[in-house]
């Protein structure tokens, strides 16, 4: 069986040149699109605020889902929760609970100050964990571990009993402080259980959704859909979605992560012919942006394009694919540190008995040259790559 392989590269274009697709320096990519079909996807961005995990989730066909789940209900359902237990009475006993993500953050006069935007120390977080053990809360705190064990975040989670959640934006600085509901509640017991020393002093909790264990049901693993991940939320949609969703240790879902790792981790999956579709997400680019460090994005670029592309070469004769495609999930400035909407980019190389088939491509994969291409709904580029739906029986239930 013939298979599609997807790169999502998180947050790589950008909207005002030079950009990172103009400035660095891509043969491998740049030879790719020599060959392929260079346009745009409209992920719906000019209409919302752009996000990762709703932009990987309408990229891998799965849009239904992003309106049950919230980014900390993925990672809840991914790594901490055990599938729904019904009992006797048809009632599920694990229970309906908020949920949310944690920002370590410092605050100031009752108004935020800084906040850590990618993955906080681990020894924070098990300092954290620590403290809050010993201490007695209807809050639990429930750690995210990355593929080599270290906590990459941590949930925090309530039972729902009636109290009003209060308000959980993504953190802003700047932001107040909220005064009241479960939210203000969560800050201040968290403020207690961060590490003594620390250079922060404060949680900043965001992301809530309910947790509603009769409605939600991530899918049973299947071998036909991979998710190659270093990131714990490409690789919670993955674990949702049902997919093989593979441990890469040497995979940190930053710009250090092993993109050796990541090429194996393709082939192995390649291996089999049940295989239709693989995705591969890296982060780097995304979180070079946040850090608004142009340097380190058009480096992390090169790199993948440096170790990747002999990868790709390969398996244009060792394997049976029917096409590589490039694309991102939003994109991202590394000169603001801030996602922006707009249409993102894509590159697709069909492939044919091991080598290219023939299409009239540019010289270079920009924003600029995609934007003479075709424009993909996110019907029509689910359709492109023949993707299945991943919704049956019913609007709440979601399986395989």
């Amino acid at each position: 069986m013939e298979a599609q392989l997807v790169f999502i590269l998180d947050g790589l274009a950008e909207s005002f040149s030079p950009t990172t697709l103009e400035i660095a320096r891509t043969p491998f990519l740049d030879s790719f699109s020599e060959r392929g079909e260079a346009g745009l996807v409209d992920l719906g961005w000019d209409l919302e605020d752009p996000s990762s995990e709703s932009g990987i989730l309408r990229l891998c066909g799965a849009s239904e889902v992003e309106k049950i789940y919230s980014r900390s209900l993925l990672l809840y359902g991914a790594f901490h929760s055990s599938g729904p237990f019904t009992g006797r009475r048809g009632v599920t006993e694990e229970g309906r609970k908020w949920v949310w993500i944690l920002n370590p953050a410092t605050v100031s006069d009752g108004r935020l100050d800084s906040y850590v935007e990618d993955s906080p120390p681990d020894s924070f977080w098990r300092g954290f964990l620590e403290r809050a053990a010993r201490r007695k809360s209807p809050f639990r705190y429930l750690p995210v571990h990355g593929s080599a064990g270290h906590i990459l975040r941590v949930l925090a989670t309530h039972p729902v009993d009636g109290q009003p959640a209060g308000d959980s934006r993504p953190p802003r600085r700047g932001d107040s402080l909220p005064e009241d509901g479960l939210v203000a509640d969560l800050i201040r017991d968290g403020i207690a259980c961060v590490p003594p020393g620390s250079s922060f002093n404060c949680v900043w909790p965001w992301g809530m959704g309910k947790w509603e264990p009769e409605n939600m049901h991530p899918g049973l693993e299947q071998d036909e859909k991979w998710m190659i991940a270093g990131s714990p939320l490409p690789r919670a949609i993955g674990k949702i979605l049902g997919w093989k969703t593979p441990c890469l240790t040497e995979a940190t879902g930053d710009v250090d992560t092993s993109i050796v790792s990541k090429g194996k981790a393709i082939c192995e999956a390649l291996d089999s012919d049940r295989t239709t579709h693989v995705f591969c997400h890296l982060e780097g680019f995304d979180l070079a942006s946040h850090r608004r460090n142009r340097s380190q994005k058009i480096r992390f670029l090169e790199e993948f394009d440096r170790v990747m592309g002999p990868v790709l070469q390969t398996l244009l004769f060792r394997k049976r694919l029917k096409g590589f495609w490039f694309t991102c999930d939003h994109r991202s400035s590394p000169v603001t540190g801030n996602h922006e909407g707009g249409p993102v980019p894509y590159l697709y190389v069909p492939v044919s008995g091991g080598t290219f088939s023939s299409l009239q491509g540019g010289r270079k994969w920009t924003e600029q040259n995609a934007g003479k291409g075709k424009l993909h709904t996110i019907e029509s580029w689910k359709n492109a790559l023949g993707i299945s739906n991943h919704q049956k029986g019913g609007t709440h239930k979601i399986w395989p």
